[in-house]
């Protein structure tokens, strides 16, 4: 009888840390996600800012030609 209590504990210790391992997998999966998030919204952030920048001084240089041509 005692080997099979020995036996049962045995295989409990070797499921509780096959779970414990995937929740670990887990935590470490999702803080790898949110890290290949934030690195993406920094890149479209990088992108865009000088995107609008450079959009807006065409569209004044565009202004400034247009009141010169009409002078």
């Amino acid at each position: 009888m005692n080997k099979f209590i020995q036996r049962g504990l045995v295989a409990v210790g070797a499921l509780s840390t096959v779970f414990v391992s995937s929740s670990a997998f887990a935590v470490s999966a999702a803080e790898t996600a949110i890290t290949d998030a934030v690195t993406s919204g920094e890149t479209m952030v990088g992108l865009v800012a000088p995107g609008v920048i450079g959009i807006a001084a065409i569209m004044m240089g565009v202004g400034i030609a247009v009141a010169w041509l009409k002078k």
